[in-house]
Order: C-alpha cells, then sequence, then structure tokens
C-alpha cells in the first residue's frame, strides 16, 4: 500500500491522503466509520461499479445510503446527478 499527499494550495487543509494499493476496498468502510464517527457517510457510485460488485466489497452487506450515477463516467461526476437521484439503498 502506498500513501500519497495531494497538495491544494488555495484549500484552506493544504492537502488530502491517497491511498493506493491492491485489496483495500474490503477495509475501507470500516476505516471511514471509525475515522468519522458522527457523521452519516453515504456512496456515490455508478451502475459498471455496482455490476462489477465493488460496493458490495467496499459496503460488507451493511446497508448505507447509495446514489447510482447514470451514465457511468466523467459526464456524470457533478452534484447535479446526485441531487436528481434517489437513494437507492
Amino acid at each position: 500500500m502506498q500513501k500519497l499527499a495531494v497538495t491544494i494550495p488555495a484549500s484552506p487543509q493544504g492537502s488530502y491522503p491517497i491511498v493506493i494499493g491492491n485489496g483495500i476496498l474490503g477495509g475501507l468502510w470500516t476505516q471511514i466509520k471509525t475515522q468519522w464517527p458522527s457523521l452519516n457517510p453515504f456512496v456515490v457510485t455508478d451502475a459498471e461499479l455496482v455490476k462489477a460488485g465493488h460496493l458490495q466489497t467496499l459496503l460488507g452487506g451493511e446497508t448505507v445510503p447509495t446514489y447510482i450515477i447514470d451514465p457511468a463516467g466523467e459526464v456524470s461526476k457533478h452534484i447535479q446527478t446526485v441531487v436528481e437521484k434517489q437513494i437507492c439503498s
């Protein structure tokens, strides 16, 4: 596993971490809940990732508010796509 810091000069925080590695998806949701216990996290994904089983791997059977955007890809990666979608789970 490799950790990188992405620097954003215009951001008040200045940077954020990115973790890159194989087989880390299955433990990610637990890390999110542990690191931010007072928040109510949700997932934004697309149908292709759900079909590939990645959402199930991420959540490990937990029921979490999930927004599935359509169409998949860069064209749908904006807040309006999420606002227009209903929670799927």
